[in-house]
């Protein structure tokens, strides 16, 4: 960078220069005219450089409000989802209620099965046997149909459990990233004042040293949060894959807890 180039000009004068006090006074003044002059151009140039360092930070800051808005959104799709998701424990109730009153009524056909031997020739028996035989067969399909139906519950509830959790991680990212950039902010502002304030070649040179300093400082935190970003784009990605896929889950639901109990005709 210019300002390290200018620090190891610097330095290397400091090592290698020998006051000649051989040489008068005019040439002196035109030395140290010329120097001062070639500082404040360099340093002009980084007030530039820092200004687009500043630039590149507001747009990233951008990019962490536009994601922010995006897990806004998401999050109020996941309470709709929640909500849809307690309906279908209401439905899978009235399914449990639908299966006691099936297995109630088995146990009663069973009942006027044993009242009813002595009475019914062969064939009416045969028919009784076949239609508790079906009672049975509709139970057992609609207790597997029911066991299924709360493990995809749970496990869609396990889901949404997750997102949360990565969408609370994405709030907590976003606002430390917002608080890094203002910080930068209050530095670059700082060191923008300080290069204005220049005055004698001593203390521009110390200003100097400072910019060098506090801009790799900055390069680095940039460089940093531009990894977080990729980051929180990969894990809202995440997210949002995984919403589509519960919310699949959740309408495969739906049209198995439409199914309805066989009535006798």
């Amino acid at each position: 960078m210019l300002i390290m180039g200018i620090l190891r000009r610097l330095k290397k004068e400091s090592k290698n220069g020998v006051v000649n006090f051989d040489k008068n006074e005019h040439d002196e003044e035109i030395i140290e005219k010329t120097e001062v002059e070639t500082i404040n151009k360099e340093l002009e140039y980084a007030r530039k450089e820092l200004q687009e360092t500043v630039s590149t930070l507001d747009s990233a800051a951008h990019k962490i409000e536009h994601l922010r808005e995006e897990y806004e959104i998401k999050s109020k799709e996941l309470e709709t989802l929640v909500k849809e998701l307690d309906g279908k424990q209401i439905e899978i109730g009235s399914v449990k209620d639908e299966y006691e009153t099936v297995l109630s009524e088995l146990k009663s056909a069973k009942n006027d099965l044993s009242n009813i031997k002595s009475q019914y020739n062969e064939k009416e028996m045969e028919e009784l046997k076949e239609k508790n035989e079906s009672k049975k067969n509709e139970i057992s399909s609609m207790n597997a149909q029911e066991e299924k139906a709360v493990l995809e519950l749970e496990d869609l509830t396990s889901q949404i459990e997750y997102a949360k959790s990565e969408l609370r991680t994405l709030e907590s990212k976003h606002e430390s990233k917002k608080k890094e950039i203002l910080d930068a902010k209050k530095e670059l502002e700082f060191i923008e004042n300080q290069l204005y304030s220049v005055g004698k070649r001593d203390d521009s040179k110390k200003i100097v040293e400072a910019a060098g300093s506090v801009v790799a400082s900055l390069n680095a935190k940039y460089d940093a949060a531009k990894k977080e970003l990729e980051i929180v784009k990969a894990a809202l990605a995440r997210v949002k894959n995984e919403y589509e896929m519960t919310k699949t889950e959740l309408d495969l639901l739906k049209s198995k807890s439409e199914l309805q109990v066989p009535k006798e005709s």
